[in-house]
């Protein structure tokens, strides 16, 4: 990483980096942005603790304290470094990211499949309604 980037934004989703784009393309208007990515395949598993000694890996590097911005999973890796590294943080801003990080959708859907006797498609069909209705 270079010690010109202003901001790292922390992606964890290959597939939702679509929304984060206009954003970002607003943002690198202004300042140098930097995109750190942290992705797994669908069979290994993914843990916040990898992610945070990745990025501390990554940052390491730098001799100054960075603006980390980031969005749902990677605003909480995101929270996590910051809260283990806090001399590496100038600031942070967080979007869509709950008061506990940990309570993530992926929380609810494992407790309703425990608790309800539903599929995962009607799991997921919930969801989808609940988010855009009928």
């Amino acid at each position: 990483m270079s010690d010109n980037t202003d901001v790292v934004w922390i992606s964890s989703s290959y597939v939702l980096q679509r929304f984060d784009r206009p954003l970002l393309q607003y943002i690198s208007k202004y300042m140098n942005v930097n995109q750190w990515e942290y992705h797994h395949n669908k069979d290994e598993g993914s843990s916040i603790d990898e992610a945070v000694d990745l990025m501390h890996k990554f940052l390491a590097p730098s001799s100054h304290p960075v603006h980390l911005a980031g969005r749902g999973a990677g605003g909480a890796i995101a929270l996590t470094f910051a809260r283990r590294y806090p001399q590496k943080v100038q600031s942070l801003v967080l979007l869509t990211v709950a008061a506990q990080p940990a309570n993530t959708w992926h929380i609810h859907y494992y407790l309703q499949r425990k608790l309800f006797t539903m599929s995962r498609e009607q799991v997921l069909a919930s969801y989808v309604r609940h988010l855009f209705g009928e």
